[in-house]
Protein backbone atom coordinates (compact mmCIF):
# COMPACT_ATOMS: atom_id res chain seq x y z
CA UNK A 1 0.00 0.00 0.00
CA UNK A 2 1.47 3.46 -0.89
CA UNK A 3 2.16 5.62 1.73
CA UNK A 4 0.58 9.35 1.01
CA UNK A 5 2.86 12.22 2.03
CA UNK A 6 1.30 14.62 5.07
CA UNK A 7 0.37 17.59 3.39
CA UNK A 8 2.46 20.43 3.32
CA UNK A 9 1.99 23.05 6.33
CA UNK A 10 0.57 26.10 4.31
CA UNK A 11 2.56 29.45 4.99
CA UNK A 12 0.64 32.03 7.61
CA UNK A 13 -1.44 34.52 5.79
CA UNK A 14 -0.62 38.14 6.68
CA UNK A 15 -2.79 39.81 8.35
CA UNK A 16 -6.06 39.78 6.85
CA UNK A 17 -5.01 37.64 3.28
CA UNK A 18 -6.50 34.93 2.60
CA UNK A 19 -4.16 31.68 2.26
CA UNK A 20 -4.05 30.86 -1.24
CA UNK A 21 -5.21 27.46 -2.64
CA UNK A 22 -2.78 24.91 -2.39
CA UNK A 23 -1.24 24.27 -6.10
CA UNK A 24 -2.96 28.01 -7.22
CA UNK A 25 -0.69 30.09 -8.92
CA UNK A 26 0.24 33.13 -6.88
CA UNK A 27 -1.54 36.03 -7.37
CA UNK A 28 -0.26 39.61 -8.44
CA UNK A 29 0.16 41.91 -5.40
CA UNK A 30 -3.13 44.32 -4.87
CA UNK A 31 -2.57 47.54 -6.51
CA UNK A 32 -1.85 50.04 -4.17
CA UNK A 33 -5.01 52.79 -3.27
CA UNK A 34 -4.39 56.30 -3.88
CA UNK A 35 -7.47 57.16 -2.46
CA UNK A 36 -8.42 56.80 1.32
CA UNK A 37 -11.21 54.41 2.18
CA UNK A 38 -13.46 54.19 5.15
CA UNK A 39 -12.85 50.70 5.50
CA UNK A 40 -11.13 47.57 4.58
CA UNK A 41 -11.86 46.22 1.04
CA UNK A 42 -13.84 43.32 0.60
CA UNK A 43 -10.69 40.71 0.78
CA UNK A 44 -10.40 42.58 4.19
CA UNK A 45 -6.50 44.50 3.80
CA UNK A 46 -6.56 47.89 5.01
CA UNK A 47 -5.54 49.74 2.08
CA UNK A 48 -2.03 51.22 1.97
CA UNK A 49 -1.70 55.34 1.69
CA UNK A 50 1.37 56.43 -0.02
CA UNK A 51 2.61 60.31 0.13
CA UNK A 52 1.89 62.25 -3.37
CA UNK A 53 5.00 62.85 -4.90
CA UNK A 54 5.48 66.75 -4.56
CA UNK A 55 7.58 66.71 -7.62
CA UNK A 56 5.31 65.13 -9.91
CA UNK A 57 4.24 67.03 -12.79
CA UNK A 58 0.82 65.98 -12.54
CA UNK A 59 0.57 66.68 -8.81
CA UNK A 60 -1.98 70.00 -7.95
CA UNK A 61 -0.72 73.68 -8.09
CA UNK A 62 -1.17 75.27 -4.85
CA UNK A 63 -3.35 78.78 -4.92
CA UNK A 64 -1.37 82.01 -4.71
CA UNK A 65 -1.55 83.53 -1.82
CA UNK A 66 -4.98 86.25 -1.21
CA UNK A 67 -3.81 89.92 -2.15
CA UNK A 68 -4.88 92.00 1.15
CA UNK A 69 -5.48 95.36 0.90
CA UNK A 70 -3.54 98.11 2.32
CA UNK A 71 -4.76 99.58 5.47
CA UNK A 72 -7.06 103.05 5.08
CA UNK A 73 -4.84 106.44 5.15
CA UNK A 74 -6.17 107.95 8.79
CA UNK A 75 -8.08 111.17 8.35
CA UNK A 76 -8.69 114.26 10.36
CA UNK A 77 -11.61 114.46 12.67
CA UNK A 78 -13.90 117.40 13.09
CA UNK A 79 -12.05 118.29 16.26
CA UNK A 80 -8.50 118.64 14.42
CA UNK A 81 -10.04 120.24 11.48
CA UNK A 82 -11.52 122.71 13.73
CA UNK A 83 -8.26 123.28 15.54
CA UNK A 84 -6.40 124.41 12.35
CA UNK A 85 -9.16 126.98 11.03
CA UNK A 86 -8.98 128.44 14.57
CA UNK A 87 -5.28 128.31 14.89
CA UNK A 88 -5.62 130.52 10.83
CA UNK A 89 -8.42 132.90 12.11
CA UNK A 90 -5.89 133.74 15.59
CA UNK A 91 -2.88 133.98 13.58
CA UNK A 92 -4.94 136.68 11.08
CA UNK A 93 -5.58 138.59 14.36
CA UNK A 94 -1.91 138.42 15.60
CA UNK A 95 -0.60 139.47 12.76
CA UNK A 96 -3.11 142.50 12.65
CA UNK A 97 -2.54 143.65 16.05
CA UNK A 98 1.16 142.48 15.87
CA UNK A 99 2.14 146.26 16.58
CA UNK A 100 -0.11 146.46 20.34
CA UNK A 101 2.42 146.23 22.61
CA UNK A 102 1.46 142.96 24.92
CA UNK A 103 -1.63 142.26 23.01
CA UNK A 104 0.30 140.68 19.74
CA UNK A 105 2.40 138.46 22.24
CA UNK A 106 -0.90 136.88 23.70
CA UNK A 107 -2.65 136.38 20.38
CA UNK A 108 0.36 135.36 18.47
CA UNK A 109 1.25 132.80 21.43
CA UNK A 110 -2.47 131.06 20.84
CA UNK A 111 -2.09 130.95 17.36
CA UNK A 112 1.03 129.30 17.88
CA UNK A 113 -0.66 126.49 20.10
CA UNK A 114 -4.08 126.20 18.14
CA UNK A 115 -1.31 125.77 15.23
CA UNK A 116 0.77 122.69 16.59
CA UNK A 117 -1.91 120.95 18.63
CA UNK A 118 -4.04 120.89 15.33
CA UNK A 119 -0.95 119.18 13.02
CA UNK A 120 -0.72 116.55 16.02
CA UNK A 121 -4.09 115.42 16.05
CA UNK A 122 -3.86 114.86 12.80
CA UNK A 123 -4.91 118.07 10.48
CA UNK A 124 -4.00 119.05 7.04
CA UNK A 125 -0.91 121.21 7.16
CA UNK A 126 -2.05 124.13 5.47
CA UNK A 127 -4.14 126.27 7.78
CA UNK A 128 -1.93 125.37 10.84
CA UNK A 129 0.98 126.23 9.29
CA UNK A 130 0.09 129.46 7.99
CA UNK A 131 -1.54 130.10 11.52
CA UNK A 132 1.96 129.37 13.43
CA UNK A 133 3.68 131.67 10.48
CA UNK A 134 1.44 134.51 11.21
CA UNK A 135 1.60 134.03 15.29
CA UNK A 136 5.00 133.78 15.15
CA UNK A 137 5.55 137.04 13.27
CA UNK A 138 2.60 139.07 15.38
CA UNK A 139 4.78 137.50 18.40
CA UNK A 140 7.53 139.37 16.91
CA UNK A 141 6.55 142.61 16.01
CA UNK A 142 4.60 142.79 19.35
CA UNK A 143 7.94 142.32 21.37
CA UNK A 144 9.86 144.67 19.26
CA UNK A 145 6.88 147.52 19.94
CA UNK A 146 7.25 146.29 23.69
CA UNK A 147 10.69 147.15 24.09
CA UNK A 148 10.33 150.07 22.54
CA UNK A 149 7.55 151.48 24.39
CA UNK A 150 9.77 150.25 27.62
CA UNK A 151 12.36 152.43 26.31
CA UNK A 152 10.90 155.43 25.70
CA UNK A 153 9.18 155.23 29.03
CA UNK A 154 12.42 154.76 30.67
CA UNK A 155 14.05 158.15 28.56
CA UNK A 156 10.52 160.05 28.59
CA UNK A 157 11.71 162.02 32.36
CA UNK A 158 14.94 162.71 31.08
CA UNK A 159 13.83 164.04 27.48
CA UNK A 160 11.10 166.20 29.45
CA UNK A 161 13.63 167.38 31.64
CA UNK A 162 16.62 168.46 29.05
CA UNK A 163 13.31 169.98 26.91
CA UNK A 164 12.14 172.16 30.69
CA UNK A 165 13.53 175.22 30.85
CA UNK A 166 17.25 175.59 32.26
CA UNK A 167 18.95 177.57 34.63
CA UNK A 168 22.54 178.75 33.75
CA UNK A 169 24.89 178.29 36.93
CA UNK A 170 27.79 180.28 35.85
CA UNK A 171 26.19 183.19 34.64
CA UNK A 172 26.27 186.79 37.12
CA UNK A 173 23.25 186.91 39.01
CA UNK A 174 21.43 190.06 39.21
CA UNK A 175 18.78 191.77 41.21
CA UNK A 176 14.89 191.16 39.91
CA UNK A 177 13.99 194.00 37.73
CA UNK A 178 10.88 195.72 37.71
CA UNK A 179 8.76 196.32 35.07
CA UNK A 180 10.30 197.59 32.01
CA UNK A 181 9.67 201.63 31.55
CA UNK A 182 10.65 201.35 27.85
CA UNK A 183 9.14 199.18 24.96
CA UNK A 184 12.13 197.09 23.44
CA UNK A 185 13.27 197.95 20.27
CA UNK A 186 15.08 201.28 20.23
CA UNK A 187 17.26 202.21 18.24
CA UNK A 188 17.46 202.27 14.31
CA UNK A 189 17.37 198.64 12.34
CA UNK A 190 20.70 196.98 11.44
CA UNK A 191 21.60 196.10 8.23
CA UNK A 192 23.25 192.85 6.19
CA UNK A 193 20.73 190.55 8.21
CA UNK A 194 19.28 187.52 6.19
CA UNK A 195 16.21 185.65 6.56
CA UNK A 196 16.63 182.04 6.60
CA UNK A 197 14.21 179.12 6.15
CA UNK A 198 13.65 176.37 8.83
CA UNK A 199 16.59 174.15 6.78
CA UNK A 200 19.40 176.53 7.14
CA UNK A 201 18.29 177.43 10.84
CA UNK A 202 18.31 173.66 11.70
CA UNK A 203 21.57 173.41 10.17
CA UNK A 204 22.94 176.67 12.20
CA UNK A 205 21.57 174.83 15.45
CA UNK A 206 23.01 171.69 14.68
CA UNK A 207 26.42 173.12 14.28
CA UNK A 208 26.48 176.62 15.77
CA UNK A 209 30.61 176.58 15.73
CA UNK A 210 30.12 176.11 12.29
CA UNK A 211 28.42 178.88 11.49
CA UNK A 212 30.30 182.30 13.38
CA UNK A 213 30.02 185.17 12.37
CA UNK A 214 26.43 184.72 10.42
CA UNK A 215 23.89 187.32 10.55
CA UNK A 216 20.55 186.27 10.49
CA UNK A 217 16.77 187.20 11.34
CA UNK A 218 14.99 184.54 13.52
CA UNK A 219 11.59 185.02 15.91
CA UNK A 220 10.54 183.85 18.86
CA UNK A 221 9.92 183.99 22.60
CA UNK A 222 11.46 184.98 25.85
CA UNK A 223 11.50 181.61 27.79
CA UNK A 224 13.71 182.47 31.02
CA UNK A 225 14.65 185.83 31.94
CA UNK A 226 15.06 186.19 35.02
CA UNK A 227 17.66 186.40 38.26
CA UNK A 228 19.29 182.97 37.14
CA UNK A 229 20.33 184.17 33.86
CA UNK A 230 21.48 187.52 34.44
CA UNK A 231 20.80 190.74 32.87
CA UNK A 232 22.57 190.32 29.72
CA UNK A 233 21.58 186.87 28.98
CA UNK A 234 17.99 185.12 28.02
CA UNK A 235 16.73 181.79 27.17
CA UNK A 236 14.70 182.04 23.82
CA UNK A 237 12.81 179.41 21.83
CA UNK A 238 13.24 180.31 18.20
CA UNK A 239 12.36 179.32 15.02
CA UNK A 240 12.79 180.72 11.04
CA UNK A 241 9.03 182.06 10.84
CA UNK A 242 6.66 183.78 12.72
CA UNK A 243 3.76 182.24 14.32
CA UNK A 244 1.71 182.61 16.75
CA UNK A 245 2.37 179.35 19.15
CA UNK A 246 4.84 178.63 20.99
CA UNK A 247 5.31 175.42 20.01
CA UNK A 248 6.21 176.61 16.42
CA UNK A 249 9.69 177.44 18.32
CA UNK A 250 12.05 174.60 18.32
CA UNK A 251 15.39 175.70 19.06
CA UNK A 252 16.57 176.39 22.25
CA UNK A 253 19.41 179.05 22.17
CA UNK A 254 21.20 181.46 24.48
CA UNK A 255 20.68 185.20 23.43
CA UNK A 256 22.86 187.80 24.81
CA UNK A 257 22.73 191.62 24.69
CA UNK A 258 25.24 193.34 26.18
CA UNK A 259 28.83 193.07 28.37
CA UNK A 260 27.07 191.45 31.14
CA UNK A 261 26.61 194.45 33.17
CA UNK A 262 24.68 196.95 30.86
CA UNK A 263 22.67 195.03 28.29
CA UNK A 264 21.42 197.82 25.70
CA UNK A 265 19.43 195.80 23.24
CA UNK A 266 17.78 193.44 25.80
CA UNK A 267 16.59 197.20 27.38
CA UNK A 268 12.65 196.58 27.91
CA UNK A 269 12.49 192.88 27.35
CA UNK A 270 10.38 190.93 29.67
CA UNK A 271 10.08 186.86 30.04
CA UNK A 272 7.12 185.69 27.60
CA UNK A 273 7.53 188.48 25.04
CA UNK A 274 6.81 187.53 21.52
CA UNK A 275 9.94 189.07 19.62
CA UNK A 276 11.86 189.32 16.06
CA UNK A 277 15.11 189.46 16.65
CA UNK A 278 18.54 190.61 14.51
CA UNK A 279 21.46 188.07 15.86
CA UNK A 280 24.89 187.26 15.15
CA UNK A 281 26.49 183.46 15.63
CA UNK A 282 28.48 183.05 18.17
CA UNK A 283 29.39 179.23 18.33
CA UNK A 284 27.88 177.22 21.44
CA UNK A 285 27.02 177.81 24.80
CA UNK A 286 27.65 175.59 28.08
CA UNK A 287 25.72 176.12 31.38
CA UNK A 288 24.54 174.00 34.28
CA UNK A 289 21.15 172.77 34.22
CA UNK A 290 18.73 172.35 37.08
CA UNK A 291 19.01 168.49 36.70
CA UNK A 292 23.04 169.30 37.39
CA UNK A 293 23.83 168.51 33.81
CA UNK A 294 25.71 170.37 31.73
CA UNK A 295 23.93 171.32 28.55
CA UNK A 296 25.07 173.36 25.59
CA UNK A 297 23.39 175.36 23.43
CA UNK A 298 23.67 177.81 20.56
CA UNK A 299 24.36 181.24 21.16
CA UNK A 300 23.36 184.35 19.24
CA UNK A 301 24.38 187.87 20.08
CA UNK A 302 21.64 190.00 19.97
CA UNK A 303 21.74 193.36 17.98
CA UNK A 304 18.25 194.20 17.59
CA UNK A 305 14.91 193.39 18.67
CA UNK A 306 11.41 194.35 17.62
CA UNK A 307 8.83 193.44 20.15
CA UNK A 308 5.45 191.17 18.20
CA UNK A 309 1.99 190.48 18.94
CA UNK A 310 1.62 188.40 21.94
CA UNK A 311 1.22 184.42 21.64
CA UNK A 312 -1.86 182.28 22.02
CA UNK A 313 -0.23 179.24 23.17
Amino acid sequence: MTSVPPPESPTPPNDGEAAPPTGAPAADPPAPVTSPASGAGESGVAPSIEAPDSTSPAGPALPPPPAYPAPPRPSSGPRAGGLAIAALVVGIAAFVFGLAPGLGILIGGTAVVLGIVALVKGARKGFPVTGIILGALGVLASIATTIALIVGLSLLPTIVERSASASPQTLPSATPRDEASVAPGAGAVPTGFDDVDAAVLADIVADPDGHVGEKVVVYGFVSQFDEATGPCLALLGVGAAQSTSSWDYPHDVIGGGGDGITCPTLEGVLEGDHLKLWVTVAGSYTYGAVSGEDVSAPAFDIAHVELLEPLTS
